[in-house]
């Protein structure tokens, strides 16, 4: 029941059922003797807040994502990749609702847990929160040191390549770079 709900959560995110997966999720969530504290349930509320994300429903991702992360450090050392996805997570939320300092402090946390566990895909989030996040308060210098470190690890997981491109074209643009931002972009374009 868990497993396959988890793995329909990404289907339902990414082809925009939003709706009917987090109806399936609130009523698998609320299911006697699927209450404990496991981490299968910190995984269905971590990707039910996804979909809440998808929906721009701000209090429901907090939350789900508060009652995920309680639940991952609960279980200790194997708990913490979730931790890691939950802070990045909790970073992503308050870059896209106009936090980025708040996201800076979330993906630093992050960046702390997952440079002590093998969790390459939440070290490449991390610095990639980071950079967006310290571009968006208009500290280039140090933006570009974690989307370049970014770059270098989502080639070795082969994920999020296109959109870490397209992010930095749009940081370059603004730094008034545009030769270096259409370069970018024009990357990312052909990726896409």
């Amino acid at each position: 029941c868990f497993r396959l709900s988890r793995q329909l959560g990404e289907f339902w995110q990414w082809r925009d059922f939003l709706e009917e997966g987090r109806g399936h999720f609130e009523k698998i969530l609320a299911r006697p003797g699927l209450t404990e504290l496991t981490q299968e349930r910190a995984d269905l509320l971590y990707r039910n807040a996804w979909l809440a994300f998808h929906q721009g429903d701000e209090q429901a991702v907090r939350s789900f994502l508060e009652q995920s992360k309680a639940i991952y450090e609960k279980l200790g050392p194997p708990g913490m990749p979730g931790v890691s996805d939950v802070l990045n997570s909790l970073a992503t939320t308050e870059y896209k609702f106009g936090e980025a300092r708040i996201a800076v402090e979330h993906a630093r946390k992050a960046l702390i847990i997952v440079e002590k566990i093998d969790h390459p895909e939440g070290l490449f989030f991390s610095n990639y929160m980071m950079g967006i996040s310290l571009g968006r308060l208009g500290e280039y210098d140090l933006a570009w040191k974690y989307l370049e470190t970014s770059l270098l690890l989502s080639q070795s997981i082969g994920r999020y390549y296109s959109d870490l491109l397209h992010d930095m074209g749009e940081l370059a643009v603004r730094q008034g770079d545009c030769e270096k931002g259409k370069a970018y972009l024009e990357r990312s374009l052909r990726l896409a």
